[in-house]
C-alpha cells in the first residue's frame, strides 16, 4: 500500500499579546476616576511673586465645592485631599525648591517619571489632620536659577495648560482640573471653573430632586 500521507503543516502560534503598559498613558498615569464633576474640591492661583532670594512663589488656595450622594457620579462625592499632583515639562524635575502649606508647615518636594512624563507631587498636605481645609493656601517655590523658573516653564502645556490632580487617601479619585483656568479668582471668592462647578452641581441637585418629586405625584395619581 501506499505510504500514508505527512501530517499536515500547522501554522506557527500567534504570537504573545504586548504586555500591559507599566502605566496608564495619560496624566496623572495611573488608574483612578478623574472626573471632577461632582467632587467636593477645586483650587486656584492666588499670588505668583519673587522671593528675596531671587525664586518664583506660586500660591493657590483649596475651595470646597457642593456635592451631592445622589448626584450623576457619586464615586467621589465625599473624597478626602491627600495629594495634588501637576504635570510637568520633562525638563522641570527637581525645580521646586520648596512647598509651604498654610503658611508655616512645610514639606520636601515629590516627583515621579512616567515615560517621558514628569509629575510634581505634594504629598501628605493634610499632616496629622489628613486631609487639608478648604481654605487652605499652598505655596510652591521654584528655583528662579533653574530651567523652570516661571509658572509657563513648568507647566506641562504651558502657564495656559496647567493640569492638576487631587488624590483621596486610597488614591481611586484624582479628579483633574486645568489651574490655569482658575487663575482668576473673583475678590474673595471662588474662581471662574469652581464658580461654574458650583453652578452645574447645583441645577443637577434641583433637576434630581425635581423629577423625584414627580415621580410620586404621578405614582399618587396612577394609585
Amino acid at each position: 500500500p501506499p505510504p500514508p500521507p505527512p501530517p499536515p503543516i500547522l501554522p506557527p502560534p500567534s504570537p504573545p499579546p504586548p504586555p500591559p503598559p507599566e502605566f496608564e498613558t495619560i496624566f496623572p498615569f495611573c488608574q483612578c476616576t478623574r472626573k471632577n464633576s461632582n467632587t467636593p474640591y477645586s483650587m486656584y492661583w492666588t499670588t505668583t511673586d519673587s522671593t528675596a532670594e531671587g525664586n518664583t512663589r506660586v500660591c493657590f488656595r483649596t475651595v470646597s465645592l457642593p456635592t451631592y450622594a445622589n448626584g450623576d457620579d457619586n464615586r467621589c462625592f465625599n473624597m478626602d485631599l491627600r495629594k495634588i499632583e501637576i504635570h510637568t515639562k520633562p525638563d522641570c524635575w527637581g525645580s521646586v525648591r520648596n512647598i509651604t502649606v498654610g503658611g508655616t508647615r512645610v514639606i520636601a518636594p515629590s516627583y515621579s517619571r512616567y515615560g517621558n512624563n514628569v509629575v510634581f507631587k505634594i504629598t501628605n498636605i493634610g499632616g496629622p489632620a489628613g486631609s487639608v481645609a478648604a481654605g487652605t493656601d499652598i505655596c510652591i517655590f521654584l528655583d528662579g536659577k533653574g530651567k523652570c523658573p516661571t509658572v509657563d516653564d513648568f507647566c506641562a502645556g504651558g502657564a495656559l495648560n496647567c493640569p492638576t490632580a487631587f488624590f483621596n487617601q486610597d488614591q481611586s479619585c484624582c479628579p483633574i482640573w486645568n489651574l490655569a483656568e482658575n487663575r482668576l479668582a473673583p475678590r474673595g471668592g471662588r474662581g471662574l471653573r469652581s464658580q461654574l462647578q458650583h453652578a452645574g452641581a447645583t441645577i443637577r441637585h434641583l433637576t434630581d430632586a425635581f423629577l423625584s418629586s414627580a415621580a410620586e405625584h404621578l405614582a399618587e395619581m396612577d394609585a
